[in-house]
């Protein structure tokens, strides 16, 4: 027979990496906030709005997605990049993104 102590407890990693918007705009993003953040700009806000994404623990250069979400509307495009994480941690990009006017628009990131 087995004993308990036979087996590897299943174990995570401490600190997972993680990917968060910090800022959208002058808007800034609060640290706990939704995965998915609703955000209507001031009227007039100029395009392209950069939005601020911070990578943190994953110790490589990592692909990201964006996407805007308006309230109504067509939603464009997701916008690709990339985030390279591996030297500086956490690591912060801006991505530049045409935002619709007047409208609230929900915004996600997240990596393959």
């Amino acid at each position: 027979g087995f004993t308990t102590d036979q087996y590897l407890p299943l174990t995570f990693p401490p600190n997972p990496p993680t990917l968060r918007i910090v800022s959208i705009g002058s808007i800034v993003v609060p640290p706990d906030a939704d995965a998915g953040y609703t955000v209507t700009l001031p009227l007039n806000t100029p395009n392209p709005v950069n939005v601020v994404v911070e990578a943190t623990g994953f110790g490589t250069a990592v692909p990201i997605a964006l996407k805007l979400t308006p309230a109504s509307g067509p939603a464009p495009a997701s916008i690709l990049d990339s985030i390279d994480n591996s030297t500086v941690n956490p690591t912060i990009k801006s991505v530049p993104a045409d935002f619709p006017p007047n409208t609230p628009v929900t915004v996600n990131v997240w990596t393959r």
